[in-house]
């Protein structure tokens, strides 16, 4: 991305920000278990973009009295786990990460969330948890 593909100013920083997080997602995405040099190099500039101007968006839009981007203890986490310890090893967190398990979570949690009464909410997660095992189990069965 350059600044050429905007046309308004404003768009620039969040533009950017946007295209730095998606491409280090890419990098991961094509890497194997171990990261190559220059996979690292990349991750670990474009990381540190993203974390830079959402850090600048931030500031900016509270300094605006819109606070649009919250700081949260994620976008830490994300600098110290992810882009810090390229710096150590070269393992790929798209393997060993648990991210696509605490979506699966957060989705789950979604879905149930508002549906059900506090008291049984575990109980009735897990019934509805076996039913969609067991509908996903039937045409098996039938075999």
């Amino acid at each position: 991305m350059c600044a050429k593909d905007t046309t308004d100013e404003r768009l620039l920083a969040p533009g950017l920000c946007a295209w730095a997080v998606t491409e280090f997602g890419c990098i991961l995405d094509h890497a194997s278990l171990w990261l190559s040099d220059e996979q690292v190099i990349n991750a670990i500039d474009t990381g540190l973009l993203m974390a830079q101007l959402y850090l600048f968006l931030a500031t900016a839009s509270l300094k605006a009295c819109r606070p649009r981007y919250k700081v949260r203890p994620k976008l830490h986490s994300f600098v110290c786990e992810i882009v810090g310890r390229f710096s150590q090893n070269r393992l790929n967190p798209r393997f060993i990460g648990c991210s696509n398990e605490e979506d699966f979570v957060g989705k789950v949690t979604g879905i149930i969330k508002g549906k059900l009464h506090g008291a049984t909410f575990c109980k009735r997660a897990l019934e509805r948890l076996l039913l969609g095992i067991n509908l996903h189990l039937l045409p098996l069965k039938a075999r």
